[in-house]
């Protein structure tokens, strides 16, 4: 991946701890990030169907924006299942890391793919 077009990554979840509650410290591991051994990240183009196949069934969910240029000594870009090449962090999220964060809803009828692919906030 080149990071001369790409200067942030997102990561994805249904519930953050807030800046207060981390108090400086690293965010907590999602069950799938344990198991994998790595924190799952996308790009901006890879977020919405990244919410479609894996928070199609959550109403509400929260994306971490990370500038890659904090995290890039940590991250890994590996294939994913046939679903592209994503980012992944080995090591930890850290309070700092993140410089922004934002949570979206779905109304009733819509899906995560159609909401998120023309969301401003995201950016390459």
């Amino acid at each position: 991946m080149s990071s001369e077009s790409l200067k942030h990554v997102y990561k994805i979840g249904t519930a953050f701890p807030s800046l207060e509650e981390l108090n400086g410290g690293t965010y907590p591991l999602s069950p799938l990030d344990a198991a994998d051994g790595f924190i799952h990240l996308s790009t901006s183009s890879q977020v919405p169907a990244t919410c479609g196949r894996f928070f199609a069934d959550h109403k509400e969910i929260t994306l971490l924006k990370i500038p890659l240029e904090k995290v890039e000594n940590k991250v890994k870009w590996e294939a994913s299942r046939g679903h592209g090449v994503f980012a992944h962090i080995y090591g930890d999220l850290i309070a700092s890391d993140v410089t922004d964060r934002k949570t979206f809803a779905l109304k009733e009828g819509e899906e995560w793919e159609k909401v998120l692919k023309t969301e401003e906030w995201l950016e390459a």
